[in-house]
């Protein structure tokens, strides 16, 4: 018993490792990494980053336990990547999506540990469900935020894309890597 407790542990860590290593690259050193680029370079910086976030977010709904670990994911990533300025010339109009983004990304992971984890639904069905539901969340956030004035015309144009087609995109490749991730870790 004591060794399946130590095995379970360091399982746990590495996880927990895993998945601080890819944020710390994702929400840190890139966006700091990319400060100064030119605005087109920076732009781009959203294709690493959204599907790393999810990818995280994915990994540990299946693997990790305990609220709290999953919690401080849901609401990290957003905070790093609005205040380090992903989103070029829209960082403190994006801080505003921040509840919706938290909204969105919590729904990803209570649909994994629902879905795919407690009922052992398929993975396809599971991301299709919770891409959906985040995705929705976030755009009808922007969309509320859009129709009270809170953008100026640039900012919700750009905004328009992040928040909507690019959060498809985003998910679906974070989705897809973390599932290689899981099917890799349980060969191991």
């Amino acid at each position: 018993m004591k060794n399946q407790i130590t095995t379970t542990a360091k399982t746990e860590v590495l996880d927990i490792a895993l998945v601080s290593a890819l944020l710390l690259v994702a929400c840190i050193i890139v966006p700091l990494s990319l400060l100064g680029a030119p605005k087109t370079i920076t732009a781009n910086a959203q294709w690493f980053v959204g599907p790393s976030v999810n990818c995280a977010l994915v990994y540990a709904a299946i693997r990790f336990h305990g609220r709290v670990k999953v919690a401080t994911l849901i609401c990290a990533p957003s905070i790093c990547t609005m205040l380090l300025g992903l989103v070029p010339g829209a960082s403190i109009y994006a801080l505003m999506m921040i509840p919706a983004i938290w909204l969105g990304n919590g729904a990803l992971v209570l649909i994994f540990r629902a879905l795919y984890r407690a009922k052992k639904a398929n993975f396809i069905s599971t991301a299709t469900v919770a891409i959906a539901v985040k995705c929705a969340l976030i755009f009808c956030g922007f969309l509320l935020l859009r129709s009270l004035g809170a953008f100026p015309t640039p900012v919700a144009i750009a905004l328009f894309t992040t928040m909507g087609i690019m959060q498809i995109f985003t998910a679906t490749i974070g989705c897809t890597v973390a599932y290689a991730a899981v099917k890799v870790k349980s060969l191991c």
